[in-house]
């Protein structure tokens, strides 16, 4: 009989990440909403529709441990680089390296054999 939890470390660190996420979105949704009502159709409204979706999905995906979910995996620990990209131009750039550090971690974890081994199920 396969164990499936705990999860390894990785995973639980990728779940973490992915929440945090889902409820920034959260908090922030109002402000695309009220873009929505002069604009139904924006490049801000559907690439934050397609991030919620990812996200979600991810998660879900996760949960269930199916092979397509390191994909998704990898993509989304990959979502901190750009935001140290803005960071690199604000008054202090040195705060541009935790996100590239845990996108850095993330990425190297999901590397592992221990976190390819929990995306076994088809």
């Amino acid at each position: 009989m396969i164990r499936r939890w705990p999860a390894p470390a990785t995973i639980l660190v990728l779940l973490g990440h992915a929440f945090v996420l889902l409820a920034l979105q959260g908090l922030l949704l109002r402000q695309v909403i009220d873009q929505a009502a002069g604009a139904p159709v924006s490049l801000v409204g559907s690439t934050w529709m397609v991030l919620l979706a990812s996200t979600i999905f991810t998660i879900t995906l996760t949960l269930q441990r199916t092979q397509a979910a390191r994909g998704l995996a990898i993509s989304l620990s990959t979502l901190p680089v750009p935001l140290a990209a803005v960071l690199l131009f604000a008054p202090n750039p040195a705060g541009a390296m935790g996100p590239l550090v845990l996108a850095a971690l993330l990425l190297f974890a999901l590397s592992r054999r221990s976190a390819r081994s929990r995306f076994s199920d088809p």
